[in-house]
């Protein structure tokens, strides 16, 4: 099962809230009921603040890459990217 966003849980309460205090009338429970759901959203915000995993900047910074693969044309020996098709020198078809 799916977790609620707390964004969610923020709409929807305010969106009760309001729609209840604009309707008037015997509504207050739904006022209430609202204010519940804000603090629920406001509640799973903080606590993912409080409890989110610690990352150093290091490992933020560092992206893994992949070094390009280079093969010797048969024909002039150069250097050439694995997936060209023919060589940059020489033009000699490679595939």
């Amino acid at each position: 099962m799916a977790k609620i966003p707390a964004i969610v849980w923020l709409g929807i309460g305010a969106g009760v809230s309001y729609l209840s205090l604009r309707v008037g009338g015997n509504f207050t429970f739904f006022f209430y009921f609202g204010l519940v759901f804000i603090g629920i959203g406001v509640a799973r915000i903080l606590l993912s603040f409080v409890f989110r995993k610690k990352e150093s900047r290091l490992e933020k910074r560092v992206i893994p890459r992949e070094l390009p693969k280079y093969f010797l044309c048969p024909k002039c020996r150069a250097q050439v990217h694995a997936g060209t098709n023919f060589c940059w020198k020489c033009g000699r078809r490679l595939r």
